[in-house]
């Protein structure tokens, strides 16, 4: 070099560093969202304020996350109750794929209640999903300030 310096690193190292920076963003992008996905089905499957005989509603209480149209994890789960429970679980991944098709690249942390019927009971006044969106939304909020908090601490 002209200036007299001599550079401790290539492009070669440059481009390894970048790949690991890459890799740990994508990590703890995939780590936010699914503690995000379960603070969303734990709320919505504890605190569903309607009766569900069949158990096909909180079956079909569910979230995927999909990355670059690849889903890379997903909890669905049957009710504990009912007297079919398998229909529901059936429409939440189905309609998780729906949603997921339209996201072919980048992240999405789709969480659903699959059954057609879910907006008329939260039209009923009782809570299916809207309270568990509302909580996951702040949750997911806070964790991500506490990343920028803490990039922002590196970069002092």
């Amino acid at each position: 070099m002209n200036n007299g310096l001599t550079p401790l690193w290539n492009e070669d190292d440059l481009g390894r560093w970048f790949d690991i920076f890459i890799d740990r963003t994508e990590e703890k992008t995939y780590q936010l969202l699914a503690k995000a996905g379960e603070v969303f089905v734990k709320y919505a499957r504890e605190h569903g304020g309607y009766r569900d005989q069949t158990g096909n509603l909180r079956s079909s209480i569910g979230y995927t996350i999909i990355c670059d149209n690849e889903i890379l994890t997903e909890n669905f789960e049957q009710s504990d109750t009912g007297t079919d429970r398998t229909t529901g679980l059936g429409k939440a991944r189905q309609l998780a794929m729906q949603v997921g098709s339209s996201h072919p690249t980048g992240w999405a942390l789709i969480c659903v209640a699959g059954m057609t019927y879910a907006a008329s009971v939260e039209a009923m006044g009782k809570d299916v999903i809207t309270n568990a969106a509302t909580a996951t939304e702040e949750d997911l909020r806070k964790q991500i300030q506490k990343v920028f908090d803490k990039a922002d601490d590196y970069g002092r």
